[in-house]
């Protein structure tokens, strides 16, 4: 794994041999300090005083993200996977709009309980754990779809098949 080196890096890209676990780690990388990134940016100054709920809650995040990531791979196939990066992406994409979907209804009940609630602090706090679960979840989603691509399974996908490259009849 490259770290600072571009010219080892596109040298790599270049030949087209790259496997799935040659990019595995690059994928670990990428996703646990995406994670991090978006979990601290809510420390960032001039918010709120952060609070070791929220550190760990961010430290925890960047775990699910690690060994969801890591779910997945394994899902592919491991080290016999194919094209992990390719449906980690395209797959990934889909189920994230998936649960794009549930985290809005979530948001939306959340709202409407803070309405009706005398302790909308308390709700908000409770919030923050099961965020972090939703995410493990999701990872489990991915992974079983990933795993049906892989094993040339029929799809388990129970949404109308909406794709943005078929033309319109």
């Amino acid at each position: 794994m490259y770290w600072l080196s571009l010219s080892g890096a596109k040298r790599d890209l270049r030949s087209g041999n790259l496997s799935s676990r040659t990019l595995l780690p690059y994928v670990l990388a990428f996703g646990a300090f995406e994670s991090l990134s978006i979990s601290m940016s809510a420390l960032a100054p001039g918010g709120p005083d952060p609070e070791l709920t929220d550190l760990y809650l961010a430290l925890v995040s960047v775990g699910i993200t690690v060994l969801g990531l890591l779910h997945v791979y394994r899902k592919n196939g491991g080290v016999a996977g194919q094209n992990f990066v390719e449906r980690l992406l395209v797959i990934g994409w889909v189920t994230g709009i998936h649960f794009m979907a549930a985290a809005f209804a979530a948001i939306a009940l959340l709202g409407v309980l803070l309405m009706t609630s005398s302790s909308g602090q308390a709700l908000i706090d409770s919030f923050a754990p099961f965020f972090v679960l939703v995410s493990g979840a999701y990872y489990v989603y991915l992974g079983r779809h990933v795993a049906d691509v892989g094993n040339d399974r029929p799809p388990t996908d129970d949404l109308n098949d909406v794709r943005s490259d078929q033309p319109d009849a």
